[in-house]
C-alpha cells in the first residue's frame, strides 16, 4: 500500500467512526472538514510520508486578554505539555490560532487515527475556551478521554 492509499484508509476509518458522510483527500492531498463546530484541514505530503491535521482554535483576542492568551499558548507549546503532542501556531495575517498534529506515515496502528483526531479536537476546544478567558484547568494528555 502506498502512502496515498494509507492516508485514504485513515480518512475512511475516521469517516466510519464519525458515522456521517465521507471524508477524503482531494487530488492534491488536501481536505477541509469539520468535527462538530471545529474546522479542520488536512495536508498530505506523500514524498515526506507525512499527514498534517490542523484544527482551528479561533482568533487571538485583542486588548488586555491578548498578552495573557499568547503567554498561555506559548507555555502549552513548551515540550508539547499542553497540546497532546501537537503544536499551536498563529497565522499572522488573520490572527487565527491553529493546533497542528503531524503524523508520520504509515501509522503502525491506523485504527487509532480516529481517536487521535478526537484528542486533537478535545485540545482545540479546550484552547478555544482558554484564549477567550474562560477559566478551566489545563488539560494533560492523561486527562483526555475519547
Amino acid at each position: 500500500m502506498n502512502i496515498r492509499e494509507h492516508a485514504d484508509t485513515l480518512f475512511a476509518l475516521l469517516s466510519s467512526k464519525l458515522g456521517e458522510g465521507t471524508l477524503s483527500l482531494n487530488e492534491e492531498g488536501n481536505s477541509l472538514f469539520s468535527l462538530g463546530e471545529t474546522l479542520f484541514s488536512a495536508a498530505l505530503a506523500e514524498e515526506a510520508e507525512t499527514l498534517v491535521l490542523s484544527a482551528l482554535i479561533g482568533r487571538l483576542p485583542t486588548g488586555a486578554r491578548r498578552k495573557e492568551a499568547l503567554k498561555e499558548l506559548l507555555q502549552a507549546n513548551f515540550n508539547w505539555g499542553g497540546t497532546d503532542g501537537g503544536v499551536i501556531g498563529l497565522e499572522e495575517a488573520t490572527d487565527l490560532v491553529f493546533l497542528h498534529q503531524r503524523f508520520f506515515l504509515p501509522l503502525n496502528r491506523p485504527e487509532d487515527f480516529p481517536d487521535q483526531a478526537a484528542r486533537q479536537l478535545t485540545m482545540a476546544r479546550h484552547w478555544a475556551r482558554r484564549i477567550n478567558g474562560i477559566d478551566e484547568p489545563a488539560l494533560s494528555a492523561s486527562a483526555i478521554r475519547v
